[in-house]
């Protein structure tokens, strides 16, 4: 799964964006781009999620 925010996503939803992650048993992995940051996920299943914004 990769997750990407929006360009002005904080810390803080950074941050909430992982803790779900981790909830739900998989582990994140910071993608940092120029003008946005990705969350990897690469143990989550290949299946559609919810779109959040």
């Amino acid at each position: 799964m990769l997750i990407v925010m929006q360009p002005d996503a904080t810390a803080q939803d950074i941050e909430r964006v992982n803790d779900e992650i981790r909830r739900r048993g998989w582990q994140p992995h910071a993608i940092p781009g120029e003008t946005r940051m990705a969350i990897g996920n690469p143990g989550a299943p290949g299946r559609d999620v919810a779109r959040s914004e």
